[in-house]
């Protein structure tokens, strides 16, 4: 009796790994090839990714695994490769910095106003406070507050979600300088480098990640 060639050695290798050898029932699909199909061609939907998933299978004669689980699998293989894009930061380097809404009862009526968040990457200790407005003056009263409450300036502080006005460029410098920080401004992805007091602070555009500006 012949033995079984590995699925390398398959007509379709690349889309799954054999259970040969392995205490597996079920061929393992290689949810990274099937991810860039279904990113790459517009209209390939999941079903079609495990049509091909079994079809391999079957190819290989290898035992494919219910849909249900494909799915499954796919899903959970896609979160753990989202989680490791998400960059670390070391304690008090980054703070995030956005937007929300609160309410209260003021003579039996509901009153709705903004609400500033500001939390910490590494740690999630988070700042609330309620906002006079959501402009860029507001948001820089708000951030204030939120370094007093957290006890010091983070190096990066990251702005993409409050929509603070690039075109304030001179309120923003003033601010970047006198709390030496950096600010990552989304839409037209420009941060702020915070330097010493007796230098120019300068404008730069992000072409990246603001963790690329780590001293």
């Amino acid at each position: 009796m012949l033995a079984k060639a590995p699925a390398s050695h398959e007509p379709n290798s690349g889309k799954i790994v054999s259970a040969a050898g392995c205490r597996r029932f079920c061929a393992l699909p290689n949810y990274e090839y099937f991810v860039q199909r279904m990113e790459s061609q517009r209209g390939w939907k999941l079903a079609f990714a495990y049509s091909e998933y079994v079809s391999a299978c079957r190819d290989a004669g290898e035992r494919p695994y219910a849909y249900s689980t494909f799915s499954l699998g796919l899903r959970e293989w896609r979160r753990e490769m989202a989680a490791r894009e998400v960059p670390e930061w070391y304690p008090g380097e980054y703070v995030k910095t956005y937007w929300s809404k609160g309410s209260a009862i003021v003579a039996g009526e509901k009153v709705g106003f903004p609400m500033f968040v500001a939390v910490m990457a590494f740690s999630d200790a988070t700042f609330a406070c309620r906002a006079v407005g959501m402009s860029t003056l507001s948001w820089m009263s708000c951030c204030q507050r939120a370094f007093k409450w957290l006890g010091g300036v983070p190096y990066v502080t990251d702005c993409q979600q409050c929509k603070v006005s690039v075109t304030a460029h001179s309120t923003l410098e003033a601010f970047a300088r006198h709390y030496r920080t950096v600010l990552y401004v989304a839409g037209w992805l420009v941060a702020l480098l915070a330097a010493p007091p007796n230098s120019s602070v300068h404008i730069t555009t992000v072409l990246h990640s603001p963790k690329k500006y780590r001293k």
